[in-house]
């Protein structure tokens, strides 16, 4: 690498190491599992997968949401969540935050970089 390359890629490094702390709060990953039910079909199940995660939460604006999925959207209580991007997340993964069950709907349109990967999410509704 050129001697600007390699600088590039040592800040970039740095600042990946740093992120977490701008992270102001922690989640928990919960993993989907899916089992015999016993009657020809599969209960569904979540463990956690990885705990005191760092993570931020930020209510998205619908005119945003707009913007990001490219859709009318009506329904309130969208939220983008930001994490390490050395995190693992597989999009059938629920966040828990501050005791708050949060759906994955998405990476929102490339806004993930190599420092923070952020997700699109609503929370989970009580059935």
């Amino acid at each position: 690498m050129s001697e600007y390359g390699d600088a590039i890629a040592d800040a970039r490094h740095e600042l990946a190491e740093a992120a977490p702390d701008f992270l102001p709060n922690r989640c928990t990953i919960l993993r989907r599992t899916l089992s015999d039910d016993g009657r020809s079909g599969k209960a569904e199940s979540y463990a956690e997968a990885a705990s005191d995660v760092p993570c931020r939460i930020v209510l998205l604006p619908v005119h945003l949401l707009n913007m990001l999925v490219g859709e009318s959207v009506k329904e309130q209580g969208r939220f983008n969540v930001e994490l390490p991007y050395t995190i693992e997340i597989l999009e059938s993964d629920r966040l828990l935050i501050k005791g708050i069950t949060y759906v994955i709907s998405g990476p929102t349109n490339d806004t993930s970089d190599a420092l923070l990967r952020v997700l699109l999410v609503t929370k989970l509704k009580a059935v």
